[in-house]
């Protein structure tokens, strides 16, 4: 039996997953075709990043802050 690995996203994966999901509004289905992995995966890693901003921000005043693709900007500033 094949032993399964979770993928180790690095923090820009995860931003562009975010930015995909809630700016583009694009599927799940077709977020994980766009990384190479399953549907499963990007959800089960958005509930457990959604977990934790409730429970980081409770209610919810520092979401939905930042322009879309900040950090790119960002990083290009680097």
């Amino acid at each position: 039996m094949r032993r399964r690995t979770r993928k180790e996203w690095a923090d820009e994966e995860i931003l562009q997953v975010l930015h995909l999901r809630d700016h583009d509004k694009l599927p799940m289905r077709d977020i994980a075709t766009s990384f190479g992995v399953s549907r499963a995966s990007i959800i089960g890693m958005t509930n457990r990043i959604s977990i934790e901003l409730e429970r980081t921000d409770p209610d919810g005043n520092q979401n939905g802050t930042m322009p879309p693709k900040w950090w790119q900007n960002r990083m290009a500033h680097t």
